[in-house]
């Protein structure tokens, strides 16, 4: 008496379990939020919606890498700035929000100055950019670029759809 006991208790954990693990995997395939890419730093969250740098520079070699790379370092301190300056237009945005009186006004004006500096950062990333652009040979800078514009997607990356005039 004692094993069929035994046997219906594994075979529950068992069913448990593999129900848990078939919806943590359905929920992933499925259900695509930022959360899952839970052990990316905070940069590469950042920049992946932009152009991901790192998956770029793999496709380069040593002294055209090196270039690149040194061109992102001259800015990074200047992007790290934009950036730092729309957290803090989103943190307003937020008080704002959550704040007992409303003001539609200073929301406006939080959306006007967000606004800005979102354009100021992407102009930023822009000069980067077009200056790489400048300085590779036209084989490296296809590479370079069709491997920067990819878009992630659970931890790979798959091309875009290409654009059609």
């Amino acid at each position: 008496m004692r094993t069929p006991r035994r046997l219906a208790f594994f075979l529950a954990i068992s069913i448990g379990l593999n129900l848990f693990l078939g919806g943590v995997i359905a929920s992933h395939l499925f259900w695509r939020g930022d959360h899952w890419r839970m052990g990316e730093p905070r940069a590469e969250k950042i920049s992946r919606h932009i152009f991901h740098r790192r998956a770029a520079a793999a496709t380069l070699d040593g002294d055209h890498r090196h270039m690149a790379d040194e061109i992102w370092r001259q800015g990074r301190e200047g992007h790290r700035a934009h950036f730092r300056a729309m957290r803090q237009s989103r943190q307003e945005i937020r008080q704002i929000l959550t704040a007992d009186d409303f003001d539609p006004k200073a929301l406006a004006a939080a959306y006007e100055t967000l606004n800005q500096q979102l354009s100021t950062a992407r102009s930023g990333l822009g000069v980067a950019i077009s200056e790489i652009a400048e300085k590779l040979p036209p084989e490296a800078r296809k590479r370079y670029f069709d491997a920067g514009f990819r878009r992630p997607d659970h931890g790979g990356f798959h091309r875009s759809p290409p654009h059609r005039n």
